[in-house]
C-alpha cells in the first residue's frame, strides 16, 4: 500500500508543481520512478514480470540521458539494460520449469 500511495502523491505532486506534463524530459522522469518503484515492489513479491518494470526505467533513463546530450551515460542504461533483459529471460524459464514438474 505504501508504494502505491508514494507513486500516487509523487506523480500528482509532480503534475501540480509543474501545471501539467509540459515536457517530454517529464515523461521519461516519469517513467524511472515508476519502474523502479513498481519494479523494487514487485521483485520483493517474487513477481517476476517486476523485471518489466525495470526495462521501463532503463529505457527512460537512456533516453533521457542522451536527451540531456550524455551518450556514455546512455549507453550505460542501455547496458544495464541487457542485464535486466537476462534476468527477465531467466526468472520466464524458471518459472516454466516449475510448471512442468509433476
Amino acid at each position: 500500500m505504501f508504494t502505491y500511495a508514494a507513486l500516487i502523491f509523487g506523480v500528482g505532486y509532480s503534475l501540480y508543481d509543474y501545471g501539467g506534463m509540459t515536457s517530454g524530459s517529464q515523461v521519461l522522469e516519469l517513467g524511472v520512478m515508476i519502474g523502479f518503484l513498481l519494479g523494487s515492489y514487485l521483485l520483493a513479491k517474487k513477481n517476476k514480470y517486476g523485471w518489466l518494470f525495470f526495462m521501463l526505467m532503463n529505457g527512460s533513463m537512456a533516453a533521457l540521458m542522451f536527451h540531456q546530450h550524455k551518450p556514455l551515460l546512455s549507453i550505460q542504461q542501455l547496458v544495464s539494460l541487457c542485464f535486466v533483459i537476462y534476468g527477465f529471460t531467466v526468472a520466464l524459464k524458471a518459472s516454466r520449469g516449475r510448471r512442468q514438474l509433476p
